[in-house]
């Protein structure tokens, strides 16, 4: 279908990518489209790129060519717990709970909820937080899908590392962050760091890395500001 739309439009290419979590990352799509690669702590601008989701092309299709203010959001509601997930057309600032009405309710009680998916989601600790112009998916996730299992010692596997899509070292920034050494996180590449979950996923020992490394950023830009 995409296809079909761009006859007529030989300055635009349609690639398509295999499937395969994290594709659609920022820095994962430059390299895999144009071959290069973004600096360590750049930006796309730095290799001559720029990169645009579907629903921001499209918002800003209808603010130029139709005067269409961005007031309406299509989100994702989804998960286990709800009795019909659905894919909505949803005005900014409408309260999720809103939303899981909409939907039927709860089948099930829900063990958590994510504003995003379930590898990159942030929890969400209240139905009453509003939909914004960010909001593409919020996550329902089941009692048991929601249980942390237990910690174990670091068992030196190096599966982090070798899920990390942008060559990290996921377990040495997590231990720097918990021993308190914001610098040497930094140094290692936490800033790089695309949040995208794998090295948590894949963990035998069940180490919280994303959750660390997520607090790593944040103290290196706490850091920066002061």
């Amino acid at each position: 279908a995409l296809r079909e739309q761009l006859t007529g439009y030989p300055h635009m290419k349609l690639v398509v990518l295999p499937t395969m979590y994290p594709q659609g990352a920022e820095k994962a799509l430059i390299e895999s489209i144009t071959g290069r690669q973004v600096p360590p702590g750049g930006l796309p601008a730095d290799v001559r790129t720029f990169v645009t989701n579907v629903a921001t092309a499209n918002a800003t299709h209808e603010a130029v060519n139709e005067g269409k203010p961005l007031y309406e959001r299509v989100t994702t509601i989804s998960g286990d717990p709800l009795s019909t997930p659905q894919n909505l057309r949803v005005r900014i600032g409408t309260p999720i709970n809103a939303l899981i009405e909409e939907c039927g309710g709860f089948v099930m009680t829900p063990g958590k909820m994510l504003h995003g998916g379930p590898m990159m989601g942030l929890p969400l600790t209240s139905a009453e937080v509003p939909i914004t112009k960010g909001s593409s998916v919020i996550t329902f996730l089941s009692q048991k899908e929601s249980e942390r299992e237990e910690q174990t010692d670091c068992i030196r596997c190096s599966e982090c590392i070798n899920v990390c899509p942008v060559s990290l070292q996921p377990i040495l920034i997590s231990n720097a962050y918990e021993r308190g050494d914001i610098d040497e996180a930094e140094r290692l590449g936490a800033m790089d760091c695309i949040e995208c979950g794998n090295c948590s996923f894949i963990c035998p020992s069940k180490i919280p890395l994303l959750e660390n490394i997520r607090g790593a950023k944040q103290a290196i830009k706490a850091k920066s500001a002061g």
